[in-house]
C-alpha cells in the first residue's frame, strides 16, 4: 500500500558551519527517502536553518554583524555541501522565515484560546555584565554532588549528575566570569499534564494505525 511521508532531519544550528555529523544524519536520510520513493511511496524530504537561539546572537556579536547576516552567510555555504554528497531535499527554509512566524503565532493563539498556555514567573541566572539570562551551557561552577570545578549548570561531566544551575556551587558566566545574579521573568508553558493531553498521549502511544498495526514500536 502507497503511503504518503513526511521526512525531515535535526535542523542545523546556524551558528558555524556544516560539519561531518550534519553530513552524516542527511545522508542516512536521504537514502532512506530514495528508498522510499522506490518502492512507490510519496516522500516530502524538508529541512531549515535553525535561526535562533543565544549561541546565534554571541557568535554574530563577536564578529561585528546580526544574527540575520550569519544566518545568510553559513546558509550560502550550504549547497557546496549538500550538493558535493548529492543530497537532495525537496525543500529548504528558515525558521525565521514569515510563513513560519505566521504558523507559529498562530500555534500558539490556538493553545491559548484553548486553555494550553499557562505564565508564570521564573528565577534565572543573570549576567549583569553582559545583560542577558544565561543559558546552562553559559554557566559553570562547582558541581554540588562530586564538587569537580568548572561543570556545565545542567549536569556533571565528570560523575554524570544532573541538577539545576541555582544548585552550583561558585557559579559564574562563561561569557564575563561574573557571578551570576537571581532574577525573575515571565515564562509559559504547555501545559501537558492537561487532561485531554494526557488522554490524547495514550491513544497516539498506544492505540493502533488505520491498517490495525500498533501506531508506535514496542520500544517507544
Amino acid at each position: 500500500m502507497s503511503r504518503t511521508l513526511f521526512v525531515t532531519t535535526a535542523l542545523p544550528y546556524a551558528n558555524g558551519s556544516f560539519h561531518i555529523g550534519h553530513i552524516m544524519e542527511y545522508i542516512q536520510a536521504d537514502i532512506w527517502v530514495r528508498a522510499l520513493r522506490m518502492a512507490g511511496h510519496t516522500v516530502h524530504f524538508v529541512c531549515a536553518d535553525d535561526a535562533h537561539g543565544a549561541p546565534i546572537m554571541l557568535k554574530a556579536e563577536s564578529e561585528g554583524i546580526s544574527p540575520e547576516e550569519l544566518v545568510a552567510k553559513i546558509a550560502a555555504e550550504r549547497p557546496k555541501y549538500l550538493n558535493g554528497f548529492h543530497i537532495k531535499f525537496d525543500h529548504w527554509h528558515n525558521t525565521h522565515s514569515p510563513e513560519n512566524v505566521e504558523l507559529s503565532q498562530d500555534i500558539y493563539r490556538s493553545l491559548k484560546a484553548a486553555g494550553f498556555i499557562s505564565q508564570r514567573s521564573i528565577e534565572q541566572f543573570y549576567d549583569p555584565v553582559k545583560g542577558m539570562f544565561l543559558p546552562d551551557r553559559y554557566i559553570k561552577g562547582e558541581c554540588p554532588s562530586c564538587h569537580a570545578k568548572d561543570q556545565y549548570g545542567d549536569a556533571c561531566e565528570h560523575c554524570s549528575t544532573a541538577y539545576s544551575p541555582t544548585e552550583l556551587i561558585e557559579p559564574y558566566s562563561t561569557l564575563t566570569g561574573t557571578k551570576p545574579v537571581l532574577k525573575s521573568s515571565e515564562h509559559f508553558f504547555f501545559n501537558l499534564s492537561d487532561p485531554r493531553c494526557v488522554e490524547f498521549l495514550l491513544e497516539w502511544t498506544q492505540g493502533k494505525n488505520a491498517q490495525g498495526k500498533p501506531r508506535l514500536q514496542s520500544e517507544v
